[in-house]
């Protein structure tokens, strides 16, 4: 009988009692175990087996080489010494054979199939080509005994002791398998606690920010209901901060088939953006015409803009498409540029031109529409000639009358 088929055996007497499958005799093949990595500081592999697909085949344990490499250089090293300094007769005389050693340190450390392992193999090297000599006055069943008695209690030992320490390494694998689920979970209730934290002080600031925004929104109002157009850029300023929160932008005005700079704000001194937009160009075509936002979210208005900004918008009035120019966003932060930044931007524009249009009809007679070049000062000379002209015109009557 070989070695094989003796572990075989004894594998299958221990599925008997444990309740398990019993092993095949055709089917050799092994599955091959599942490991899974631990992050634990033992660095402890846990050898998860499947035989949820094959519950009828066989799991032969493979031996451990270290295990049998070590059991070998013993027993080798153990007979050597004998045949260069024994008898020879393997310390087969000895009360308590030096191969015990071997049979323990194998159990202790591996575990019951090891452990059978090295107890076949010390019992070959006790017995293959030196059994005793069987005596006058022993029957064939003491002779047995005798020659048996120690490869058995090795056998017998590492079934014991092996089984014994299996299930130590199999509760201690299911306690650091516990502990590295509890881990796990600790883990995700930290990560979850500091997700739900965060989303409440997001919600927090989201509230405050709306009340601000509400409170900051009525004073915008309130600044673009004046007719004042130095007021009221002050007020599209903020109004567009407010809305749309960019770190830089501009206004452009409609003059002579051509949208000129008006009021650029957050430019540096090295920013090179193009002043003037002719009527002709295929970017203000699209925008004006046929009064559209330009975004670089869109790959074709990404080619439009040509690195001009990233929300270009018509200042139209809905009334009357009378063109007053536009607003164009430079540079806007990545978390700011979304579906909604796009809808507030559009509304903005649209507030923008109901001003503008607010504006002109009350300074129709200067002929001065709102987004124009002239500075404060001349908006308020024109305002101090035209509340004198009536008292000129009083003054050349007067001679007139008198005469």
């Amino acid at each position: 009988m070989s070695i094989y088929s003796i572990v075989k055996t004894i594998e299958n007497t221990l599925r008997r009692t444990d309740g398990l499958p019993v092993a095949s005799q055709h089917k050799k093949t092994p599955i091959q175990p599942k490991v899974l990595r631990m992050p634990l500081d033992t660095q402890t592999d846990i050898a998860v087996t499947d035989i949820s697909n094959s519950p009828a085949e066989s799991i032969v344990p493979r031996v451990n080489r270290s295990a049998i490499i070590e059991t070998l250089v013993f027993l080798v090293t153990a007979v050597l010494i004998d045949l260069m300094f024994g008898n020879g007769i393997r310390y087969a005389d000895m009360p308590v054979h030096p191969f015990w050693i071997i049979v323990l340190l194998v159990t202790v450390q591996y575990g019951p199939i090891e452990a059978i392992t090295a107890a076949l193999l010390s019992g070959a090297f006790l017995l293959v080509g030196n059994l005793p000599e069987q005596s006058m006055t022993e029957t064939m069943y003491e002779y047995i005994l005798r020659v048996t008695l120690t490869p058995f209690l090795w056998i017998v030992t590492a079934l014991v002791l092996g089984s014994i320490r299996a299930r130590q390494r199999d509760e201690r694998k299911n306690l650091l398998n516990q502990l590295w689920k509890s881990e796990q979970a600790a883990a995700a209730i930290v990560e979850n606690y500091k997700a739900a934290k965060q989303s409440k002080e997001r919600l927090e600031l989201r509230l405050a920010e709306e009340r601000c925004s509400v409170l900051t929104v009525y004073e915008v109002a309130k600044m673009l209901e004046t007719l004042d157009p130095v007021e009221a850029m002050t007020g599209v300023e903020k109004l567009v901060r407010t809305a749309l929160n960019p770190k830089k932008f501009s206004l452009y005005r409609w003059k002579n088939n051509t949208l000129v700079l008006d009021t650029a704000y957050g430019w540096d001194k090295q920013e090179d953006y193009d002043k003037k937009f002719g009527g002709s160009s295929l970017f203000v075509r699209r925008l004006l015409k046929d009064n559209q936002v330009l975004s670089i979210v869109r790959e074709e208005d990404e080619k439009l803009l040509n690195g001009q900004g990233m929300l270009a918008g018509p200042i139209v009035d809905e009334e009357t498409v009378a063109v007053f120019g536009m607003l164009k966003i430079e540079e806007i932060g990545f978390t700011d540029l979304g579906i909604r930044t796009h809808e507030v931007f559009r509304i903005v524009c649209g507030w923008i031109a109901r001003v503008c249009v607010n504006i002109n009809k009350f300074e129709e007679v200067a002929g001065k529409s709102f987004l124009s070049s002239a500075s404060t000062k001349s908006v308020k000379k024109r305002r101090v000639k035209t509340a004198h002209k009536p008292d000129n015109d009083v003054a050349d009557e007067a001679p007139e009358s008198a005469a």
